[in-house]
C-alpha cells in the first residue's frame, strides 16, 4: 500500500461487500434450486454450500495462495486465481445448460 493508493481502499472494500452479497445470495438460491421441493433437503444443501465455501474453499485457497505467494510472487498468485475462477465459471455455465 502506497500513499498514492490509499484512497482506493474504501471503494474497493465497498465493491467487495457488494460482490460477496451477490455471490452469497446466488449460491443460496442455486442450492435451493438443486434441492427442489423435497422437504428438509434445502437446508442441508445450503449447509453443504456454506461448508464448502468457508471450510474447504477457504482452507485450500489460503494454503495454495500462501504457497504461490511465497514461492513465486503475488502476480503469479493472482494469475492462478484468474485461471481457477474462469474454469469455475465455465463449469457453472455448462452445468446450467445441462441441468436447467
Amino acid at each position: 500500500l502506497r500513499p498514492s493508493t490509499v484512497n482506493w481502499v474504501i471503494p474497493i472494500s465497498l465493491l467487495h461487500g457488494i460482490q460477496f452479497s451477490f455471490f452469497w445470495t446466488g449460491g443460496m438460491e442455486l442450492a435451493a434450486k438443486c434441492a427442489g421441493k423435497r422437504t428438509g433437503v434445502a437446508g442441508t444443501v445450503q449447509a453443504l454450500f456454506q461448508g464448502a465455501y468457508f471450510g474447504v474453499g477457504a482452507t485450500a485457497g489460503l494454503a495454495l495462495g500462501g504457497y504461490l505467494y511465497e514461492q513465486y510472487s503475488p502476480i503469479v498468485m493472482f494469475e492462478v486465481k484468474v485461471v481457477v475462477l474462469v474454469f469455475a465459471l465455465a463449469l457453472l455455465l455448462v452445468g446450467e445448460l445441462i441441468v436447467w
